[in-house]
């Protein structure tokens, strides 16, 4: 009996001309997707499938997505809809962009949409074979991310090059490595040695003078690591503590790129944990 193949639902996005269809006609072996010199050629979405290490991709290729402001075209705004309506409905995103030029607000809205979403999600800047200093502008360019996206740690970043064969392997590898993350079950004894580790090293930020901790941290069952964080307070934890939690919980686990959702949950006795 043959070997049934996993299935991953993939989605491009991104600005006209960012190299989505490019793309995906690379990764289906078929012309079906328009490309081109011209602006916004891609009047529709394409869907196809592939298949890549075990794996069966479904892929949609999409119009470039502009700002609201920039449409005045009710076909256009109708598509822009069509877009997002398939986005709930997938894995795993790639936002598309070209390695010539800048990222853009509507790259990080269309970031920020996509976490929302709770989806994986991949920055792919297209066309690196363009690049003539390939090392900094990687360096720069996951600096930029760092500095001035501050939910840098929920995405993947990758460089990639569909004319020079570049990273395209790469990527496929590190799609079906996140998406194998989701379903993870973390042990109990695991959580525990995270949450004492934490306490060892008694670095929680204080909020007026009080060192907020976690008593416990209990896995929920959602279609992405989902966890309840048990507070000693009965306050409402600030963006700050939030922040310091859920990088510390993405490091220990190597749960960094994958949706994540922490419920942090208030005690009605709070105690201060020694």
């Amino acid at each position: 009996m043959p070997l049934k193949l996993n299935k991953i639902n993939l989605l491009i996005l991104g600005k006209p001309n960012s190299g989505k269809s490019t793309l995906f006609n690379f990764l289906c072996k078929n012309e079906l997707s328009p490309t081109g010199d011209e602006y916004g050629l891609t009047k529709k979405n394409y869907s196809s499938e592939f298949e890549f290490d075990n794996y069966i991709f479904v892929i949609n290729d999409t119009p470039g997505l502009r700002r609201k402001s920039k449409i005045s075209d009710k076909d256009e705004e109708a598509r822009n809809k069509k877009t997002l309506s398939i986005l709930r409905k997938v894995d795993v995103v790639l936002l598309l962009i070209d390695s010539i030029e800048n990222l853009t607000r509507q790259d990080f809205r269309l970031l920020d949409n996509a976490i929302h979403k709770k989806k994986i999600i991949f920055t792919v800047f297209t066309k690196f074979d363009l690049v003539d200093d390939k090392k900094n502008y990687r360096k720069n360019t996951l600096n930029y991310l760092n500095n001035n996206f501050s939910n840098h740690n929920e995405i993947n970043v990758e460089f990639i090059s569909v004319h020079s064969r570049l990273n395209i392997n790469k990527l496929l590898k590190l799609i079906i490595e996140k998406t194998n993350l989701l379903p993870i079950r973390i042990p109990k004894k695991d959580i525990k040695k995270f949450t004492n580790k934490l306490l060892k090293e008694n670095r929680f930020p204080k909020q007026k003078g009080v060192s907020i901790k976690s008593k416990y941290v209990v896995q929920t069952d959602l279609a992405f690591p989902s966890f309840k964080i048990f507070l000693n307070t009965n306050k409402k934890v600030s963006q700050n503590y939030v922040n310091f939690f859920t990088k510390e919980f993405r490091d220990y686990f190597n749960l960094i790129g994958v949706p994540l959702n922490l419920t942090f949950m208030r005690s009605k006795n709070p105690f201060q944990i020694k």
